[in-house]
């Protein structure tokens, strides 16, 4: 039993740019067939997809910091070329994901 290839949705299209429009046009001329995937395999990139999406919902917190740490903060983050709250992001989430490398400090991290 031979599968049709999905086509795109003529209006759809209209949104997309030169290379996007490039890459539909020549899969849809191809010859390529589109193999089934199993139930679990599905689902496994379901779940990614929806780890990944919620993963970027952000919600706000307000946090009070020394002016000292914020200006130190603020010259790090100029120096990569970041706004400073993005830093202070990144930090938290490379902390709460184990990717930070934990120092000795003097006040002991829960």
């Amino acid at each position: 039993m031979k599968k049709n290839k999905p086509k795109v949705d003529s209006h759809a299209i209209e949104y997309l740019d030169d290379e996007e429009r490039g890459l539909i046009e020549s899969f849809e001329k191809s010859n390529v067939k589109i193999k089934p995937i199993s139930e679990k395999k599905k689902k496994y990139w379901q779940q990614i997809a929806a780890n990944s999406i919620a993963q970027r919902k952000k919600k706000a917190l307000n946090v009070r910091l020394g002016e000292g740490d914020i200006e130190l903060i603020k010259q790090k983050a100029a120096r990569k070329g970041l706004p400073y709250q993005t830093l202070i992001s990144s930090v938290i989430h490379q902390y709460a994901t184990d990717q930070l490398g934990e120092r000795q400090s003097a006040i002991p991290l829960i």
